[in-house]
C-alpha cells in the first residue's frame, strides 16, 4: 500500500434535505443510532487507529476526508480541536504525514471558516449541481427551499481566499442531470462562478433501482461536456472524470476510486461513523446490505485485520472481476465495467455491466476520436484496448 485512505463522519446530521441523498433519505436510517457529532475522544481513537494500520501496513501517508452529514455543522471551536487532534496525534506522535480534505454543501461558509481550513491545510470540495434552476431541483432544505444562493455565497468566501493566499483552491461535485445542458454546466461554473475544478457524479443507480431518463442522454450530456472542456483548451480546468478517462486511454491510472483498472496498492478505502464503526466505501450503502454486516469498531478491530474481514475480502474480490458481459468489449481495459455501485443487482452482486454502459461507451468513443485527432497514434491507443486484461485472467 502506497497510503492509508479514510472517511471520516465528524457529522452525521445535516441542514439541508437533497432529494436524492442515498445517506439520510435512503433505506439505511441507522445514522439515527449514532451521534449527531463526533467526540474528541473518538477522533483520538480514530487517529491511532489509522496511525497503528499505516505502521503494520509500512506506510507513511494517511489521507483523511472529513465528511458528513454536513461537516460544518460542528462548531467553529470544536472543528479546529478535531483537526489539531488530528494532526497532533498522527503527525507528531505517530510520525506519519497527513493530508486533510473536505466535502459540504457550502451554505455555512463563511470568512472564519476559510480562516480554519487554512490553518489546518484542508481542501475544500463543495457540492453544487449547477446553476439556480438546476441545482435547486434536488439541493432544497427542509422547508423545500433552493440552496443555490447560499452555496454561492460559500464560494465567494472561498474564491476571495484564494486570490488573498489563504488556501490554494477548492473544487466543486455535481450529480449529473442528463435534462440540463452540459454547455450551461460548463459555462456557470468556469465563466459564471469562476471554479476551475470540478467533477461530475453519476447518480446512485443500479440494475435494481435503474435511472429514471433514457441512458442515452446521459451519453449525450458527458460527450457534450467534453467536447466544452477541449474546446476550452485550458489545462487549468480540471474535470477529474474527464481526465481520468484520457489517462486511462494512455494506460495511467485513474483518479478515481472504483473507476477503470483499479489501483490496488491504494486500497483500501474505509469509512469511520461519527461512533467510531467501521465501514467499506460510503458509496456502498445504496447496495449490497451485507457489507454492513460487521459491527466492528476502531476499538474492537486493528486497521489490518478490519481489511481483512469478509465485507473487504468480497470487495476486493468484485473489483478485480470484470463482469462476463463486459469482456467481449472493446472499451473493457479503459472501463473496468463501470462504478461499482451502478455495476450492483442483488442477483449477481456487482458481477454486471454499468447500467450507464451505453452511455460510457459514448464517452470512450468521444476520447477516442479525440486523442487520434489530436496526434495520439492508432498503435498506441489499440495497445491499451486489446492487451490482454488482467481482470479476464
Amino acid at each position: 500500500m502506497k497510503k492509508i485512505q479514510a472517511v471520516l463522519k465528524v457529522s452525521e446530521r445535516c441542514n439541508i434535505n437533497c432529494t436524492y441523498c442515498y445517506y439520510f433519505n435512503g433505506k439505511d436510517q441507522t445514522y439515527k443510532e449514532r451521534p449527531a457529532k463526533i467526540s474528541l475522544d473518538t477522533v483520538k481513537n480514530v487517529a491511532l487507529f489509522l496511525v497503528q494500520g499505516a505502521k503494520e501496513a509500512g506506510v507513511k501517508k494517511i489521507h483523511i476526508g472529513l465528511h458528513g452529514g454536513e461537516p460544518l455543522l460542528l462548531t467553529k471551536p470544536i472543528f479546529d480541536n478535531v483537526c489539531a487532534l488530528l494532526r497532533e496525534t498522527i503527525e507528531k506522535e505517530g510520525g506519519r504525514s497527513l493530508t486533510l480534505a473536505l466535502q459540504t454543501n457550502g451554505t455555512l461558509i463563511d470568512d472564519e471558516w476559510v480562516n480554519l481550513f487554512h490553518q489546518h491545510k484542508i481542501h475544500v470540495g463543495v457540492s453544487l449541481d449547477g446553476p439556480e434552476e438546476v441545482n435547486d431541483k434536488n439541493r432544497v432544505d427542509f422547508f423545500g427551499r433552493g440552496t443555490y444562493h447560499r452555496v454561492a455565497r460559500g464560494l465567494s468566501f472561498l474564491k476571495k481566499g484564494v486570490e488573498r493566499g489563504k488556501i490554494s483552491g477548492y473544487g466543486v461535485l455535481s450529480v449529473m442531470n442528463p435534462r440540463t445542458d452540459a454547455t450551461t454546466i460548463f459555462n456557470h461554473f468556469v465563466h459564471d462562478l469562476k471554479v476551475k475544478s470540478f467533477d461530475l457524479l453519476w447518480p446512485d443507480y443500479h440494475h435494481d433501482r435503474p435511472p429514471p431518463e433514457d441512458i442515452s442522454l446521459y451519453g449525450k450530456f458527458i460527450a457534450d461536456l467534453f467536447h466544452r472542456w477541449v474546446k476550452a483548451d485550458d489545462p487549468q480546468i480540471r474535470i477529474r472524470f474527464l481526465r481520468s478517462v484520457l489517462d486511462l486511454f494512455v494506460g495511467k491510472q485513474a483518479h478515481i476510486y472504483g473507476i477503470g483498472p483499479q489501483d490496488h496498492d491504494c486500497l483500501p478505502l474505509i469509512t469511520i461513523y461519527s461512533d467510531g464503526t467501521l465501514y467499506p466505501t460510503d458509496e456502498l450503502q445504496s447496495t449490497d446490505p451485507s457489507f454492513k454486516d460487521s459491527k466492528q469498531s476502531i476499538c474492537t478491530i486493528s486497521y489490518q485485520d478490519y481489511v481483512g474481514t469478509r465485507p473487504f475480502l468480497k470487495l476486493k474480490k468484485e473489483l478485480g472481476l470484470l463482469p462476463l458481459k463486459c469482456r467481449s468489449c472493446v472499451w473493457m481495459n479503459v472501463c473496468g465495467g463501470g462504478g461499482m455501485v451502478n455495476r450492483y443487482s442483488a442477483k449477481n452482486g456487482f458481477q454486471n455491466p454499468s447500467v450507464y454502459c451505453d452511455a460510457l461507451k459514448t464517452l470512450y468513443q468521444t476520447a477516442c476520436e479525440y486523442l487520434l485527432e489530436n496526434g495520439l497514434s492508432q498503435e498506441r491507443i489499440e495497445k491499451i484496448l486489446f492487451t490482454p486484461s488482467a481482470y479476464v485472467a
